[in-house]
């Protein structure tokens, strides 16, 4: 059953869009508009983990676009380690062939990491944070100063419910580049037990950017009104919008995060 969203949740519903899928068929993989990928020249992207599909493939729609990443949990060195502590557990043959698939798992992804990661695409491997404490730590002013001034740029975070502790320092450095920033992908979390928060963080970034597309992560609760506690969401510049909304959910493009369970499905009181 759709459940009807109450309407005070309605400065949410999403301006349509020429939409487009990029990224893995599952969790990773998010919609934006089309001829935004060609107006970006720099993406940062906050959250990596073992999934950079998305990375990949827009740097494949947009080769002159620079990539900056950041995520303590990722790296080649880190993915053989795991390889390593799969083959440690190993006791018995019969062991080893149940692991041999996780073990090929974290050497492949050691290998495409060292070969994205390079050169153009620049990753760091550290928590981005408000106030570093330790080596394992940037701050978030340093690193929107390693981004140059005056380039189109696009921003995706997905740092498990970290991103309202960033959030006045996003808006602020929205407002400060302006126009600059086109495109802004966030997967929100916690929205259930931080909705107040959820929803001030939003109302201020769609003063800037519109909203054009919602995807409620299936990994995730859903509230007593219908609302996702986990929701993947696209701002882009008023030039990707266009005036019409959409008001059901999932998009024909939106893939189960989780594909063992059926999406989110949701609506907007039209």
């Amino acid at each position: 059953m759709v459940k009807t969203l109450p309407e005070t949740l309605n400065f949410l519903c999403p301006f349509q869009s020429d939409l487009i899928r990029i990224g893995n068929s599952g969790d990773g993989g998010y919609l934006v508009p089309a001829k935004s990928v060609a107006e970006v020249d720099h993406l940062l992207s906050i959250g990596i983990s073992d999934d950079w599909t998305f990375e990949v493939e827009i740097a494949k729609a947009n080769s002159a676009i620079s990539i900056d990443g950041y995520d303590r949990t990722s790296g080649t060195l880190v993915f053989l380690y795991y390889a390593l502590r799969e083959l440690r557990v190993v006791r018995s043959f019969r062991g080893l062939m149940k692991g041999a698939s996780k073990i090929r798992r974290w050497i492949r992804l050691a290998i495409s990491f060292k070969f994205f990661w390079n050169r153009r695409h620049r990753f760091t491997r550290r928590w981005v944070v408000l106030a570093s404490n330790s080596t394992k730590e940037i701050e978030l002013s340093k690193v929107f100063k390693r981004i140059p001034e005056n380039v189109n740029l696009a921003i995706k975070i997905d740092i498990e419910g970290n991103e309202y502790k960033l959030g006045k320092q996003i808006i602020s450095e929205v407002k400060r580049r302006g126009s600059d920033v086109c495109l802004i992908i966030f997967e929100f979390h916690d929205t259930i037990r931080l909705r107040d928060e959820f929803l001030e963080f939003v109302k201020e970034l769609t003063q800037h950017l519109k909203i054009v597309h919602l995807h409620g992560n299936n990994f995730g609760q859903i509230a007593a009104d219908g609302f996702p506690e986990v929701i993947e969401i696209t701002f882009a510049s008023e030039a990707f919008a266009f005036e019409q909304k959409t008001l059901a959910f999932p998009h024909n493009l939106d893939i189960p995060c989780n594909p063992s369970l059926p999406d989110v499905a949701f609506c907007f009181a039209g």
